[in-house]
């Protein structure tokens, strides 16, 4: 059982090396069914309207506000230049300026030792509007089978409801 919250995209694959380990160790079939069947890693490009007013310096030019140093909050805020975040965009005024591509796709049915089940079907990114490019919206479109066909419905990290990985 792998919980999938969190840093979407470190969490699809978590899931999918976990599987493949498993497999590979025949603690699984390799024809067994997986929930979710897999997955695909999507991004868009986005620009923060109001992003950097909420993480950027505060301060006048000794880092303080009223006498009280803000050092310490300006060395954290500005690092969300550097590394990753989980957000909430739902709570960002922000532009998409591109249409969603797909840069990856992992299977987690099938395979087993020595096959990989990475599909490399990455798509180009489509620039639709003009903009400044902020930041890459990433997301992970989960994949699970419906009855006994090959019917799919899809749970995205993407809803209101998740944090998105920029």
């Amino acid at each position: 059982f792998e919980v999938l919250e969190g840093w979407h995209v470190h969490e699809a694959l978590n899931l999918y090396y976990l599987v493949q380990s498993l497999k590979s160790r025949g603690v699984i079939s390799p024809a067994a069914l997986c929930v979710p069947s897999y997955c695909c890693i999507m991004a868009r490009v986005v620009q923060f309207d109001d992003f950097s007013d909420a993480y950027s310096r505060v301060g006048n030019e000794d880092e303080e506000i009223h006498g009280f140093n803000h050092s310490k909050v300006n060395h954290f805020g500005n690092r969300y230049r550097k590394y990753d975040v989980a957000l909430p965009l739902w709570q960002y005024s922000l532009s998409r300026l591109s249409e969603p591509c797909r840069i990856s796709r992992l299977g987690y049915e099938g395979g087993g030792e020595g096959h990989s089940n990475v599909v490399d079907e990455a798509t180009e990114i489509v620039v639709s509007k003009r903009g400044v490019a902020c930041a890459i919206e990433l997301w992970v479109d989960y994949a699970c089978r419906v009855g006994d066909g090959d019917s799919f419905k899809t749970v995205s990290t993407s809803s209101p409801a998740g944090q998105q990985l920029v």
